[in-house]
């Protein structure tokens, strides 16, 4: 008598087993394609952050760029305002001191060279 109900014992155990079984296979799968949507995301979402950080790293230098040129600019707006300072003083000279006509050529000179 103990046999046939330990077979039934047996026999639910086993149904139970596969019913969660085919459960969890179900959720697996689930959970599988979930996942595997969002790797795909993931993947997504980081071409855009290296597309974002190649940009960035672009304008980066084009600042530097600009911001070189600027510096640049004030330089040369720099030494052309000293070269014409001493060009108008040159010219302002009277015409017979020879001395400080040739002293105003030479800073004209100095101060107007291109470089």
């Amino acid at each position: 008598m103990i046999i046939p109900i330990m077979a039934v014992v047996f026999v639910l155990a086993a149904g139970a087993f596969g019913a969660l079984w085919l459960l969890e296979r179900s959720d697996h799968r689930k959970a599988t394609d979930e996942l595997t949507g969002l790797r795909a995301e993931v993947d997504g979402l980081r071409v855009q952050v290296a597309e974002a950080e190649k940009k960035q790293a672009e304008w980066d230098r084009k600042i530097m760029d600009v911001s070189n040129a600027r510096l640049a600019a004030e330089d040369v707006g720099r030494s052309s305002h000293r070269c014409v300072e001493v060009a108008r003083e040159w010219l302002a000279l009277p015409a017979g001191n020879t001395a400080q006509l040739d002293k105003k050529i030479r800073e004209v000179g100095a101060f107007c060279r291109k470089e």
